[in-house]
């Protein structure tokens, strides 16, 4: 479950991922810091 965390931003509040962020940043979104993207990104980019 999400709950929303400023302007742009959402922050898990249970589950395993609890306490990790969804930032959204104009047309891209961002999980725990990685850029979530539709094509596959190798790591390092």
């Amino acid at each position: 479950m999400l709950r929303r965390d400023g302007a742009g931003r959402w922050r898990v509040v249970s589950g395993r991922e609890q306490g990790e962020v969804l930032r959204v940043a104009g047309d891209r979104l961002y999980w725990a810091t990685y850029p979530v993207t539709r094509a596959p990104l190798p790591f390092g980019r």
